[in-house]
């Protein structure tokens, strides 16, 4: 995996998904990033509303058609004001 993003650091993996979260049935397009601290971004293609710390999202393969799994969702310490995967 390598950054899709010139503004991530160099030694940060991001990779295409789909997920869900709980609220919503459809599949959402994002972004998954990992950092070198071990923490994990997911980053949606458009503004989802009703999300908020403490439910899960379902990681997808971008075909939807494999679970690489799910996790818990939160705010991540210092990245609080942190701009979308791929905006200036």
């Amino acid at each position: 995996m390598a950054s899709t993003d010139s503004n991530e650091s160099a030694e940060t993996d991001c990779i295409r998904i789909a997920f869900k979260t709980r609220h919503s049935p459809e599949f959402t397009e994002g972004t998954l990033c990992r950092y070198p601290d071990g923490g994990y971004t997911v980053t949606a293609d458009k503004d989802i509303q009703g999300i908020a710390p403490g439910q899960y999202a379902i990681i997808y393969t971008p075909d939807r058609r494999i679970c690489l799994g799910s996790g818990m969702i939160s705010i991540p310490q210092g990245r609080k004001n942190r701009k979308r995967h791929g905006e200036s």
